[in-house]
């Protein structure tokens, strides 16, 4: 994606795209450096959770959204 991140804690989402082909792992990360690109995207921004909540589930994979929110949320639960 053509930026430097940093991993939070080793805290992560396992997930398969389409019919189960394609695995994925989602870390919570720190943006760093660098202008985020991509050729597979058309659009790539940073949102805060209330704007990942309200985004409309069918800009998604489906089911990635919910699972991205539950990655936040134990992020949240580990820092109390």
């Amino acid at each position: 994606m053509a930026c430097t991140v940093e991993v939070l804690e080793d805290l992560f989402e396992l997930y398969t795209i389409t019919d189960g082909s394609i695995p994925g792992i989602a870390y919570l990360c720190r943006f760093v450096e660098g202008k985020p690109a991509s050729t597979n995207h058309s659009e790539l921004r940073w949102v805060t959770i209330d704007e990942l909540k309200a985004l409309d589930d069918g800009l998604f994979i489906p089911g990635l959204k919910d699972e991205f929110v539950r990655l936040v949320d134990r992020y949240t639960k580990t820092k109390r």
